[in-house]
C-alpha cells in the first residue's frame, strides 16, 4: 500500500486547536520538568518583545544530549503503552512538549544541558511546508542567543551543566496581544501551578525531594486544596481505598472548616475564585499531580449543604486508558466496572458533610480533636455496612458503670437491637424523594434533655468540670 503522510503545515495548525488554555500548556510542560527528576522549576516571561512576547520554562533537571533532544522534538515521541518511570513520570502521549507549545505560539526552541553540553532544536511553523523541517542552532546561535542570555541572568539555579528551556516566542493568543492581558493570563497561570503541583512542592510521607518553583524569580507556594492543617475545624474523614484493574486507587475526604471556624482570610483563600459551593467534589490526582477538580462526574448535584467536602483520588499512572486521561490531562471518566463504587464513596461522604451542616446551629465537638461520634459505622465486606451505638462513647460507659451486671446486660441488649431495627428501607425511600431530609429539631426539647442529663449526671457523682468536657466532645449534645 502507498503512503499518505499528513501534510505538516495543516497538521500543525489543527493540533494548535486541541483546546490547551496558557496555563494548561505551561503546566504540561511542568510534567517534562518533573518526569527529569528536577528540583528547582523557574517560569520567565516578558512582555512585548520585538512585536510578540515570550517565554520560557527551565529546570534543573537530567537534562538531554543531543540525540535524545532531537528524538524528543518529534511529534508522538513516546509508545502510549509505554513502560512509565516512577511515580515522577508524568508524560503520556509523547506529544505535551510539542503540542502545549504551538497551541501558544508560533516558534518553539528547546535547549538542553547535559554533561556540560548543549544542543537546541527549533520548531518555527512559519517556515514549515511540504516538509517536517526542523532547525538545529548551532554552538554560535546558542552563545549569542538574546532571550537565552537574558534567561540565564534571571535564573536562581545554574543550568550550565544540566538542565532545560523550553522557550515559546510569537506567541500570538488572545492573551499575549497585550501586556496586560499577557500579565493577568500569568496570573491565572501562577495560581493554577500552584494547585496543579501543590504536592510536589511539600513534604509527603514516601517522597524526598521537595520541588521549588517560582515566576520570574518571585516563588510560587503551594495551594491546596484541603483546608489548613493546623485548624483543628478541618475534618479528615475516613480514607479507605479499592481495586481497579489490578491497581490501587485511593481515597480521602476532607471536611473544610465553616466560616466561623475560619479567619477571613483563610475562609476566602481555600474558597477560591469559584467559592465553595462550585468547588466541592473529587480532586483527582495522577502520580500527585492534579488532573481534575471539584467534580462529581456528573453523577451528583452540587449541594449548598456539600459545600465543605472535597475528596483527594489517587490513581496511578497505569491506569491512564481505564480513566480516559485526555491529552491535556486536564478531564478524568472512571472507568464504568467502579463507578457504582465511586457513586458510594460519594454518597457516603455527602452523608457526612450534611450531617455537619445540620449540627452547625449546636455548640458540639464537631470542633474538638478528640470527638467521640455516637454511632459506630463499620465496613465488614464490600458494599455492607453495619451501624450500631458506639460503646466506647463516654456517656454510654458512665451508665453502664452506675448499672449492676444484669442492668448492664439488659442496656447493651435494648441498644443493639434498637440499632438493628434502624428503618433503612423507608429512611432510604424518603431520601430519594427528598435529597433534603433533615431530623425535625425542637431546640427548647433539645436544651431541656440536655439540662435533665447534666443534672443526672451531678448526682451520680460525676465532677462538673469532667461533664463539661463530655458534652463538648460528644456528637450528641
Amino acid at each position: 500500500m502507498p503512503e499518505l503522510p499528513p501534510q505538516p503545515s495543516i497538521l500543525l495548525e489543527s493540533l494548535r486547536n486541541m483546546g490547551y488554555t496558557l496555563k494548561s500548556a505551561i503546566a504540561d510542560i511542568v510534567d517534562n520538568s518533573i518526569t527529569a527528576n528536577a528540583t528547582s522549576i523557574s517560569i520567565q516571561y516578558r512582555g512585548i518583545y520585538q512585536g510578540f512576547p515570550w517565554l520560557a520554562i527551565c529546570d534543573n533537571g537530567d537534562g538531554m544530549n543531543r540525540e535524545q533532544l532531537f528524538q524528543s522534538m518529534k511529534f508522538g515521541s513516546r509508545a502510549y503503552h509505554q513502560e512509565r518511570r516512577g511515580n515522577n513520570d508524568l508524560g503520556r502521549f509523547g506529544l505535551g512538549m510539542k503540542t502545549a507549545s504551538i497551541s501558544q505560539c508560533r516558534k518553539l526552541t528547546v535547549f538542553s544541558w547535559q554533561d556540560g553540553q548543549v544542543a537546541a532544536f527549533c520548531w518555527d511553523l512559519d517556515n514549515i511546508d511540504e516538509t517536517w523541517q526542523i532547525t538545529e542552532l548551532s554552538e554560535n546561535d546558542i552563545k549569542h542567543h538574546q532571550i537565552l542570555n537574558e534567561i540565564q541572568k534571571s535564573l536562581k539555579f545554574s543550568i550550565t551543566s544540566q538542565g532545560t528551556i523550553v522557550l515559546w516566542e510569537k506567541l500570538d493568543r488572545d492573551g499575549a496581544k497585550s501586556d496586560k492581558s499577557f500579565n493577568a493570563c500569568m496570573n491565572e497561570a501562577r495560581e493554577h501551578i500552584a494547585l496543579v503541583f501543590h504536592r510536589f512542592m511539600e513534604s509527603e510521607p514516601g517522597y524526598k525531594q521537595v520541588i521549588t518553583f517560582d515566576m520570574n524569580t518571585s516563588v510560587i507556594s503551594p495551594r491546596t486544596p484541603f483546608g489548613p492543617e493546623k485548624n483543628p475545624n478541618r475534618h479528615i474523614l475516613n480514607h479507605a481505598q479499592f481495586t481497579c484493574n489490578g491497581f490501587i486507587v485511593k481515597y480521602q475526604p476532607y471536611l473544610l472548616p465553616r466560616e466561623v471556624d475560619s479567619s477571613p482570610a483563610d475562609y476566602a483563600f481555600y474558597a477560591g475564585r469559584e467559592g465553595y459551593v462550585q468547588n466541592q467534589g473529587f480532586y483527582v490526582y495522577r502520580n500527585r499531580r492534579l488532573i481534575e477538580r471539584a467534580t462529581w462526574f456528573k453523577k451528583h448535584k452540587k449541594e449548598h449543604k456539600t459545600q465543605l467536602l472535597r475528596i483527594r483520588i489517587d490513581i496511578p499512572a497505569e491506569l491512564d486508558e481505564y480513566w480516559e486521561i485526555d491529552v491535556r490531562k486536564s478531564q478524568t471518566t472512571p472507568p464504568s466496572e467502579i463507578q457504582s463504587r465511586v457513586s458510594m464513596i460519594v454518597e457516603q461522604a455527602m452523608d457526612e458533610a450534611r450531617g455537619f451542616w445540620d449540627s452547625s446551629h449546636r455548640n458540639i465537638a464537631t470542633r474538638a480533636r478528640d470527638f467521640t461520634p455516637a454511632w459506630s459505622i463499620n465496613q465488614p465486606r464490600p458494599n455492607i455496612y453495619d451501624y450500631s451505638i458506639n460503646k466506647e462513647h463516654a456517656i454510654y460507659k458512665h451508665i453502664s458503670s452506675q448499672l449492676n451486671r444484669e442492668g448492664k446486660q439488659l442496656l447493651r441488649y435494648y441498644l443493639h437491637l434498637l440499632a438493628k431495627s434502624f428503618p433503612y428501607e423507608r429512611y432510604y425511600s424518603n431520601r430519594c424523594q427528598n435529597s433534603d431530609i433533615k431530623p425535625v429539631i425542637d431546640e427548647e426539647s433539645e436544651e431541656t434533655d440536655k439540662n435533665n442529663l447534666v443534672a443526672l449526671l451531678l448526682q451520680t457523682g460525676m465532677p462538673e468540670a469532667e461533664i463539661e468536657a463530655l458534652l463538648l466532645n460528644s456528637e450528641i449534645c
